[in-house]
């Protein structure tokens, strides 16, 4: 688990609305925001697009939080909820912010990091990552930025559980701790699931979800 310095990011209250609105404030450098959450009524507000990919830059993910300054003199502790992006550009459009209660638990997607290098590699293996985040719960002022998952032991034929995933004080796991993060495969098994995975003909394609972290 690692955690990180809360970085600061400031925050226009704003009375603006719409989608002309929007669209003018996004040419001039400026996103448009909303926060929400601990029984608080929503604030709509402005960002500075240049600011907020430097923030973005530390607070990868939902699981860091910021220190949202607003105009009125009033300061936020907030994650990111969401972010939502065109879908041909992939340019930030708007920004949600989930204002916290410090004493009181949160529920959020931290990512899970894969440290060492397996033993089965050593036998010809391939280390095959089923998922790459967990569901957590903890105070805001405990959620870490990531968690490292140590898969030096794994050997072929062996997987990584949630439930190996080190534990620390104040963190929940929410997920079922025997959903697997890593399978360790033997090669020639990894060259089969290579195969297997490859499109029929005439299937197409998911396009990636809109981030939402």
């Amino acid at each position: 688990m690692s955690a990180v310095t809360a970085p600061v990011l400031k925050g226009e209250v704003r009375e603006q609305r719409g989608k002309e609105w929007a669209k003018k404030a996004r040419r001039e450098g400026v996103l448009p925001a909303i926060m929400y959450g601990a029984g608080i009524d929503s604030l709509a507000l402005t960002l500075d697009a240049h600011q907020f990919k430097k923030v973005r830059q530390q607070a990868l993910g939902e699981s860091v939080l910021i220190n949202l300054e607003l105009s009125t003199g009033a300061s936020e502790r907030v994650f990111i909820k969401e972010i939502q992006r065109d879908p041909v550009t992939w340019d930030t459009l708007h920004v949600d912010f989930l204002r916290v209660d410090p004493t009181k638990p949160v529920h959020l997607t931290v990512r899970v990091r894969q440290v060492g290098t397996p033993a089965g590699i050593r036998e010809g293996g391939m280390l095959e990552r089923i998922r790459d985040q967990v569901e957590i719960a903890a105070l805001p002022d405990k959620v870490p930025s990531h968690i490292d998952a140590d898969v030096s032991a794994l050997e072929v034929g062996q997987t990584y559980h949630i439930g190996d995933l080190p534990q620390f004080e104040g963190v929940s796991y929410l997920d079922d701790p025997d959903t697997a993060l890593f399978n360790m495969l033997a090669k020639s098994q990894a060259a089969e699931e290579a195969s297997s995975a490859t499109a029929a003909p005439g299937e197409e394609t998911p396009a990636p979800e809109a981030e939402t972290k």
